[in-house]
């Protein structure tokens, strides 16, 4: 019963598909499997564009005159003695 509840639990989780149910020989039983669905690099980007945005907005109280302006705000709180700040899939942000 405990079993059934966390496989639909994990039905309605986002980010994994059902796949079915696989057989398990050194179970003796079957077992339900997921696959786990990763953002792509472009995803990942867009949402920290949007969220390093609405942190720059917070902060100064006014929407960036562009993107450059929030990722040069970004860089300076990373510090310039670490490394520069990366868009996922290893490009480096303009700033």
């Amino acid at each position: 019963m405990k079993q059934q509840k966390m496989i639909e639990v994990l039905k309605r989780a986002r980010n994994i598909e059902f796949t079915g149910n696989h057989y398990v020989q050194g179970l003796g039983d079957n077992v339900a499997t997921f696959s786990l669905i990763e953002p792509t690099a472009e995803e990942w980007n867009a949402k920290a564009e949007a969220q390093n945005t609405k942190m720059f907005v917070d902060r100064f109280n006014r929407q960036p005159k562009s993107y450059s302006e929030v990722a040069a705000w970004i860089n300076d709180l990373i510090g310039s003695n670490k490394e520069k700040n990366r868009l996922a899939g290893n490009k480096t942000v303009q700033a």
